[in-house]
């Protein structure tokens, strides 16, 4: 995990909570463009075009599916080690 990828979750963590928490739309507006900052971040150059086209919701959901991936492989090398 990379501090990238830290930094991604942590964003989107954010986001999360001011979704659940109800806090104002500017609040969440803030978070999302933070999230797309920190997901190009977190990518590759190729990746950062198609993120920058990407709607909300498959924003949302393509960082967290990245975090998760990565999660996931980090653990599986953990177990093995």
């Amino acid at each position: 995990m990379t501090e990238e990828l830290w930094a991604l979750l942590k964003v989107g963590n954010e986001l999360r909570n001011a979704l659940a928490h109800g806090h104002k739309q500017g609040t969440v507006e803030n978070k999302i463009v933070e999230l797309r900052k920190a997901f190009i971040a977190a990518s590759t150059p190729e990746q950062k075009k198609y993120i920058e086209e990407m709607t909300e919701r498959q924003l949302i959901t393509m960082a967290f599916s990245h975090c998760a991936s990565h999660m996931i492989a980090a653990a599986d090398r953990l177990e093995r080690e």
